[in-house]
């Protein structure tokens, strides 16, 4: 046994393989995690881009339907007159 380190020449390789197991294991938890973050990060971007998208068509459907509207009160408009 080392007197130094307080640990035999046995143990000393075995705690430094499972330090490195914990460290390694520790590394992956996070890069799982950073990954987990930037697929939500994506998602959420997709998901107002889709809103947005949705808005628009929805203006553009008003817009529409109101020019429609307007040509038809001119159209009754002019029709009256005559």
């Amino acid at each position: 046994m080392d007197i130094e380190s307080g640990w035999s020449e046995f143990q000393a390789p075995k705690l430094h393989r499972e330090a490195l197991c914990l460290k390694k294991r520790k590394e992956e938890e996070e890069e799982e995690e950073e990954e987990k973050e930037e697929k939500e990060e994506k998602e959420e971007e997709e998901q107002e881009e889709e809103e947005e998208e949705k808005e628009k068509k929805k203006k553009k459907k008003k817009k529409k339907k109101k020019k429609k509207k307007k040509k038809k009160k001119k159209k009754k408009k002019k029709k009256k007159r005559q």
